[in-house]
């Protein structure tokens, strides 16, 4: 199986001086993981300030979740993840990294 193009599933803009990368997609699984990791990581590593949009996404299997920690640990400022769903959510308490998520 081939996977997507990390850069149809990703769209960034600035908000001030923050970066936000929104994941366009409803499941980050192992299908995608290594390209949509691959992307995050580059585009967070010179950055400040980043917010990982996760709206779209719904559910995140245990190789995705993995996938996104390594990605976001490549940026030498601060990262948060915004717009969690429920599910997603629940999935950074059960690893105690709910503070990773900004609430809003």
């Amino acid at each position: 199986m081939v996977s997507p193009n990390a850069s149809t599933l990703l769209r960034t803009h600035l908000a001030g001086d923050r970066l936000v990368v929104k994941i366009d997609v409803a499941s980050v699984d192992f299908t995608i993981r290594e390209s949509v990791a691959a992307e995050i990581a580059l585009l967070v590593a010179d950055q400040k300030d980043v917010a990982i949009d996760l709206s779209a996404v719904r559910y995140v299997d245990n190789l995705g979740f993995e996938s996104l920690l390594a990605a976001v640990k490549k940026c030498p400022g601060r990262v948060r993840f915004v717009n969690a769903s429920r599910g997603v959510l629940s999935l950074f308490a059960l690893a105690h990294l709910d503070f990773l998520i900004e609430k809003s």
